[in-house]
């Protein structure tokens, strides 16, 4: 005998576009490209202002991740970023703290790699859902401020 069902239901990720925003006057973006690793999806850009430049990468997570918290996502990505960072040389110099746009903190971690005239800032925070921003900025501090300041999903 076979059953006739009235419906059938599960979850799917669905990828979607959303607009990103932030308040950066004299900057210009660039986007890098979309990119799937695992059950991670992440699309990337390139922002410049002056001499500078930054690298943010928009993440948005599905099965298995999507059953552990934003908190431990976010701990999960700061912690393998930074042991990565020091991996390939780059030496913590300290960090500070930022606020995203909703008021919650977030830390920027600077690194210095030997033979550079440069820092970078890090900095891993989580969006709304299971979205999540990693930023890698060479700006002044003012300007990696107000991007993670401003960054918005809409």
């Amino acid at each position: 005998m076979m059953c006739v069902c009235s419906g059938v239901e599960t979850k799917a990720y669905v990828i979607q576009e959303k607009n990103i925003s932030f308040d950066l006057p004299g900057a210009t973006i660039k986007r890098q490209g979309f990119n799937v690793s695992g059950a991670m999806f992440y699309d990337s850009f390139e922002i410049t202002k002056d001499n500078g430049v930054a690298y943010l990468y928009m993440y948005t997570v599905g099965s298995p991740w999507s059953y552990m918290s934003s908190e431990a996502i976010t701990d999960f990505l700061v912690g393998t970023t930074r042991e990565n960072m020091e991996n390939e040389g780059y030496i913590e110099t300290g960090n500070w703290t930022s606020q995203d746009h909703s008021g919650k903190s977030v830390t920027v971690y600077n690194y210095y790699l030997k033979g550079q005239l440069f820092e970078v800032n890090l900095a891993i925070w989580p969006l709304e859902g299971k979205r999540f921003a990693e930023l890698y900025a060479i700006l002044d501090r003012d300007s990696t401020n107000k991007i993670i300041n401003t960054l918005k999903v809409e």
